[in-house]
């Protein structure tokens, strides 16, 4: 963990990025009703009746220094799609940097050995120079990903409208629904207990027994005598509960 953030806290170099990388797989929705365009006083209206139209992966990439996202969606995210991104971050994204620093988790398919399985020898070894692996912790302590994580869904509105041919829109709410808040840690202490309310009535435990609505029945009948002070109602009883 500190060597991603010793990472994070470096002064920005141009020649030595440091780049956050990570993926989330995405679930394609399309309408099955026509959308209400937004007005002036108006808000788009949508129904909320969808169509599930597959699933697509994001692969996003965040300067950690610098105002730059970028994402790349895909039908899969296996070994060779993972090369294939270090190889845009390479060629396209940085191409005049001396070294590209990626920060990434422990997936299995986040290895060197990826990108000799995508390219021939010369080729991942090209890569490979340019680029240099750090992987956050596998603890939980490691989650060291809000900056990437935090872009996934402002990412899933940029890449609506090319997902799919035809024209399935990605539905999200602002912020990160995938993220839950981080529980209060504790200190291995229960909390105080507090004295229950004078309004607070327990529920009592039915006895046990073989016929319990029977048992019930009983109970009723005794509250509502009680309640009418001994008018007692005529019940039509037969035997059995």
């Amino acid at each position: 963990m500190e060597d991603v953030l010793d990472l994070y806290a470096e002064t920005p170099d141009s020649q030595r990025p440091v780049v956050c990388f990570d993926e989330s797989p995405t679930q394609l929705i399309g309408e099955v009703r026509q959308p209400i365009p937004a007005a002036p006083g108006q808000l788009e209206r949508y129904d909320c009746e969808y169509r599930r139209n597959g699933t697509a992966n994001l692969f996003v990439f965040l300067d950690a220094h610098q105002p730059w996202r970028t994402v790349k969606v895909t039908s899969s995210r296996t070994s060779r799609d993972f090369a294939e991104c270090m190889r845009d971050l390479v060629d396209l994204h940085y191409p005049k940097a001396e070294k590209i620093r990626v920060v990434l988790d422990n997936l299995s398919t986040h290895s060197p050995g990826a990108l000799y399985e995508a390219f021939a020898a010369p080729e991942a070894h090209r890569i490979l120079r340019r680029l240099e692996f750090h992987f956050t912790p596998k603890m939980p302590l490691g989650s060291t990903w809000s900056r990437s994580r935090s872009a996934f869904c402002e990412a899933n509105a940029s890449i609506a409208a090319s997902t799919t041919a035809t024209s399935s829109r990605l539905r999200s709410p602002s912020g990160n629904a995938s993220e839950m808040p981080t529980a209060l840690a504790s200190n291995g202490c229960s909390p105080p207990s507090e004295p229950a309310s004078n309004y607070c009535v327990p529920i009592p435990t039915p006895p046990k027994s073989r016929n319990l609505c029977a048992e019930v029945l009983v109970h009723y009948w005794r509250e509502g005598a009680r309640l009418l002070n001994g008018n007692i109602l005529q019940v039509c009883h037969s035997g059995t509960a």
